[in-house]
């Protein structure tokens, strides 16, 4: 028989209170996490849904700017970040003649490009020959190429694709091309901001090619492309002979190249950034626009790679989305 009933009773009291508590306590924990949780899906939806406004607007500026391409109030696809009205998102449109086709550049271009992106040489090698190895409809595997015999040795095996790129996310099966190379890193662009399959043409369209794009054409280095930025910021380049004043010492070499047309099919960057949260949301896509009608060709999300460098490019933490054009 017990001594004392009452401090029992009351040890098991207190006990059973610290049981509660405690229960009491990780509740409330387990709750503040699933409501966070959910707070961060729905504002994680309505990134997104912004970005996809952003893709909408921006087809939609297109489609009025071939019909009225007079008209200096419509959108530059000029590769510049736009704010959105709402504050909340950016956009931003680059032709993709502005760009390097991987399937119709020659071997100088692409190799340019190479070398602007600061790859070493031998890894130049490595990747030009592979890429021909896998665009070629042969087996035979050139000094740096690869083909089957290469890609069925490794660890996830799969074969040469012996035919023209139908995306550029295809490069990263192409041996010698890493992610970091194909994405970029927090100092250097990566290769797919760069190039396209849609252009269908080897020449350039330097109104609104990015710098290492220009500096990729034979003959141009960094000073030519700098002076061609500089003269298109103020205004567009509409002749030949303009350009030939621009960079006369190089042009006689990079002509070949050289394009004045921005072509029907652009790459649209789309960007959803909620300023109370810094949740943040992209897609990427390419898009066909005619006088009347608009074709995708390419539409990827959710597009994660490359925000960190957005964010600085296009928002202050304190401010917001400020360090671009507000679109009118």
């Amino acid at each position: 028989m017990l001594e004392n009933p009452r401090g029992f009773a009351l040890l098991m009291v207190l006990w059973i209170m610290a049981i509660l508590i405690a229960l009491s306590l990780s509740f409330s924990y387990m709750s503040k996490i699933a409501f966070r949780s959910a707070e961060s899906a729905r504002d994680l939806i309505e990134a997104k849904f912004i970005a996809e406004a952003g893709i909408n607007q921006a087809i939609i500026e297109l489609l009025y700017k071939k019909k009225k391409p007079d008209d200096e109030t419509a959108w530059k696809a000029n590769g510049q970040f736009m704010a959105l009205e709402s504050g909340n998102g950016a956009v931003r449109i680059l032709p993709e003649t502005a760009k390097i086709d991987l399937n119709t550049a020659d071997e100088k271009l692409l190799r340019g490009l190479l070398k602007v992106l600061d790859i070493d040489t031998d890894t130049q090698d490595i990747i030009m020959d592979s890429i021909l190895d896998w665009k070629d409809e042969d087996d035979l595997t050139r000094l740096h190429g690869a083909e089957n015999e290469y890609y069925m040795g490794l660890k996830r095996p799969y074969k040469a694709k012996n035919a023209n790129f139908e995306t550029i996310d295809e490069l990263l099966f192409v041996r010698g091309i890493t992610r970091e190379i194909f994405y970029g890193s927090d100092t250097q662009k990566g290769l797919r901001e760069f190039v396209t399959v849609f252009s269908k043409s080897q020449k350039i369209n330097v109104n609104t090619a990015p710098k290492e794009v220009l500096m990729s054409l034979p003959g141009m280095g960094e000073e030519e492309a700098k002076a061609i930025i500089t003269h298109r910021d103020q205004n567009e380049i509409k002749t030949t002979d303009e350009l030939k004043a621009i960079i006369p010492g190089s042009y006689q070499t990079a002509m070949n190249y050289i394009d004045l047309a921005e072509g029907d099919v652009y790459t649209i960057d789309s960007v959803g950034i909620l300023n109370k949260s810094n949740v943040a949301a992209g897609i990427k896509a390419v898009a066909g626009v005619t006088n009347n009608e608009y074709k995708c060709y390419y539409y990827k999300t959710p597009e994660s790679y490359g925000f960190e460098a957005i964010r600085k490019e296009i928002k202050t933490p304190e401010k917001g989305i400020t360090k671009v054009k507000k679109i009118k």
